[in-house]
């Protein structure tokens, strides 16, 4: 999922959607007319499935490193600079081609130094090639992603003997998976067991 179809928005406004549209940590006022600007347009939450791995938007065409790595930490912890695992995962919508002759997209890779970052070309004759470039002065698109993990239920089955065995196996067949082992829980002369189980929230 990219910018290009974004999960969820505001017509035009791109996921997530952040209230602070300058961005300068306060809603104040420009924020609101910027929400009266979209008010009364239809707003569209998509389901993320369950085998979704990532999550990716545009933050900008022309964008400085350090713009960039404030404006992804901006939306979240859990957001960073697009690193290699992302545009893997993002390349077919990432290499569609642009105006531009050469555009790169910044990276975040383990060998950033002060000076230097990486970015990687989106647009060329050299595709997905990967160049170190200098943080100040020069500007590029800039991308930001999460990882996205898929969403997880539970229950359990209690009872004993045969009816206890068979609840557990229609769990199993259902594509529940056990969560720890059997519990015992003795009342008087009565005693009942416990398994718990979980799974993906099916699609």
């Amino acid at each position: 999922m990219s910018s290009l179809a974004a999960s969820a928005q505001f017509d035009n406004a791109q996921f997530p959607y952040n209230p602070d549209s300058e961005p300068d940590g306060y809603i104040g006022v420009a924020d609101v007319l910027e929400v009266l600007s979209i008010f009364g347009s239809q707003f569209d939450v998509a389901t993320l499935s369950a085998d979704s791995s990532s999550a990716l938007v545009l933050i900008g065409e022309q964008v400085s490193y350090w713009d960039c790595l404030s404006s992804c930490k901006a939306l979240g912890r859990e957001w960073q600079v697009m690193d290699a695992d992302a545009f893997a995962d993002h390349s077919d919508s990432l290499l569609q081609g642009y105006d531009d002759p050469i555009a790169f997209a910044w990276l975040k890779t383990d060998h950033s130094t002060t000076f230097y970052t990486h970015a990687v070309r989106i647009a060329g004759s050299q595709l997905g090639r990967i160049e170190a470039i200098q943080n100040s002065g020069n500007f590029n698109q800039c991308y930001c992603s999460a990882q996205i993990y898929p969403e997880l239920e539970y229950t359990d089955v209690s009872g004993w003997g045969s009816s206890f065995r068979n609840a557990c196996e229609a769990r199993l067949n259902e594509g529940w998976r056990p969560l720890g082992g059997i519990e015992v829980y003795t009342l008087g002369t009565t005693a009942t067991k416990y398994q718990a189980f979980w799974r993906y929230v099916p699609e």
